[in-house]
């Protein structure tokens, strides 16, 4: 019995804080911006909603699915799912990168899209927090869309 306590002690010492779980691991972002979708086109509006659920550390690395929709060129629609690192999750401030493959239909095209992306994240409290950043993807062949964009981030 006494070796038992102390192993299960002995690991959960062992176990990174990293690991630990958030008491709010699910997040929506709401986050509106720019797009050119082709560096020959007009850029346009670009809105997207995004939920998503930290993996590990409070945030540190989490994965999302989102929708976003723009007016840029004649316009287009996309389905993505994220995977980002956040470095500092309890920080007021923290640098973020972030990986995203999806869907992306426009008028001239149907098919994949994936790209790289980063910004700043602000904490504002436990919930609730502030992002911008910016996205470069490819489709086809082709390079874009690029957006930047600020939005809202919601933790529960």
């Amino acid at each position: 019995m006494c070796r038992s306590v102390v192993l299960v002690a002995l690991g959960l010492m062992a176990t990174p804080a990293v690991w630990a779980a958030t008491d709010r691991p699910w997040l929506f972002r709401l986050q509106g911006g720019s797009a050119t979708i082709h560096e020959w086109g007009k850029t346009g509006s670009w809105f997207e909603g995004r939920v998503g659920r930290s993996l590990v550390g409070g945030g540190l690395l989490s994965v999302d699915l989102g929708l976003a929709a723009s007016g840029a060129d004649e316009g287009y629609l996309s389905l993505a799912g994220g995977l980002e690192v956040l470095p500092l999750p309890k920080a007021p401030v923290s640098p973020f990168v972030r990986g995203e493959v999806g869907l992306l239909g426009e008028p001239e095209y149907g098919g994949y899209v994936a790209g790289l992306g980063g910004g700043l994240a602000i904490r504002l409290s436990d919930r609730l927090g502030l992002r911008g950043g910016a996205t470069w993807n490819v489709h086809g062949d082709v390079e874009g869309p690029v957006v930047y964009y600020g939005g809202l981030q919601l933790r529960w």
